[in-house]
């Protein structure tokens, strides 16, 4: 999958019309031998109720949220968690826990359609709005993407295209604006939910 600049950015919460985006962060301790990147959906490990990045339908009642990260701040792991750590690096430099924007019923959150792991997708509207999708590992960016091809894996409803949207294939980077501001756009970006059974607080 290409990565636009100005297009194609991590999936991360919005807030509604008027609104602010979601403040239901929390610190959550990684699996061991994880690596997290913003943007990665994240799922609880059965074993040891930590999180760990999945970025394909994991299944009914798993997903957590999405992981959210600093600006600075590409990506995160961890050998050995400590529990009681909390976000941030500890004197040696590692990462024992992420802050997550939960998955919760309501919440609104931004992410790019692709149409596969390593497969561009030009937005058309009655194929990326509206409608139940699946979610796919980017293949080159490393963060999840919302799959237009994955009609069996039902994690997310797309509400809409985000406006407005920068158009990086016009010399002028335009922005298209309105309910279709993504059509024609490569790898357009939509608000979208999470569907409440695929997550721990469905």
């Amino acid at each position: 999958m290409a990565t636009l600049a100005g297009s194609v950015f991590p999936m991360a919460p919005v807030g509604g019309p008027g609104g602010t985006k979601s403040a239901d962060h929390v610190v959550a301790p990684l699996d061991v031998s994880e690596t997290i990147t913003a943007g990665d959906i994240l799922t609880i490990v059965a074993a040891t109720r930590d999180v760990e990045d999945t970025n394909t339908d994991p299944g009914a009642g798993s997903i957590f949220g999405v992981a959210v990260l600093s600006a600075d701040t590409n990506a995160v792991s961890v050998a050995a968690v400590d529990r009681d750590e909390r976000i941030g690096p500890d004197a040696s430099g590692d990462w024992h826990a992420i802050n997550v924007a939960l998955a919760l019923p309501g919440q609104r959150f931004q992410g790019n359609v692709v149409a596969g792991a390593a497969t561009d997708e030009t937005g058309v509207y009655a194929d990326n709005v509206h409608i139940r999708l699946g979610v796919v590992e980017a293949d080159t960016s490393g963060y999840a993407a919302i799959d237009q091809a994955d009609t069996t894996n039902v994690a997310v409803f797309t509400m809409g295209y985000v406006n407005p949207q920068v158009d990086v294939t016009d010399a002028n980077n335009a922005y298209a604006f309105g309910r279709e501001a993504g059509v024609g756009l490569t790898n357009p970006r939509v608000e979208f939910y999470f569907i409440a059974v695929e997550t721990v607080f469905g």
